[in-house]
């Protein structure tokens, strides 16, 4: 029961981490478009979808780590992602893929440090058998797993 909820506790500071850094991103010079199909409240541009569909792809791994694909929350990212890139290939469709291979390849680095420096922070307080360190641990690895297929 600890265990789970020590699971889902950390998830949802991953989710909410991930959320402000795609909040706080700040529109590119390019041609500024609405994408109310995806719930986007603010015009975005190619590059703020791609970060979106990479921080999506973030939180997929990571959620893959807790839950099973038919959970509602897989789903929902499932979803969300699909939305994201059906508005990316309609606004650039000739440059998608780079944009998210791009994007995502930041956003899995970015996530394996903050992983890492969580997991320095923590080994102060958990050894390295706890199930918080070891969330920590197989999150740093399936995202290296992933950040392999994108190089």
């Amino acid at each position: 029961m600890k265990l789970n909820y020590l699971a889902f506790l950390i998830f949802g500071v991953a989710l909410t981490s991930v959320s402000t850094v795609v909040k706080a991103q700040s529109p590119d010079p390019e041609t500024l478009t609405s994408i109310d199909c995806v719930g986007f409240s603010e015009p975005a541009t190619s590059t703020d979808l791609a970060q979106a569909i990479a921080q999506v792809e973030v939180e997929q791994i990571l959620l893959d780590l807790l839950v099973s694909e038919s959970h509602p929350e897989a789903i929902a990212l499932s979803q969300k992602q699909i939305d994201l890139e059906a508005c990316l290939t309609q606004l650039q469709p000739e440059d998608e893929d780079t944009l998210v291979t791009a994007a995502t390849t930041s956003a899995v680095e970015a996530k394996i440090t903050e992983l890492e420096q969580q997991y320095a922070t923590d080994e102060i307080t958990y050894t390295d058998d706890h199930p918080a360190q070891q969330f920590l641990l197989d999150g740093i690895e399936a995202l290296r797993q992933r950040l392999a297929t994108l190089q």
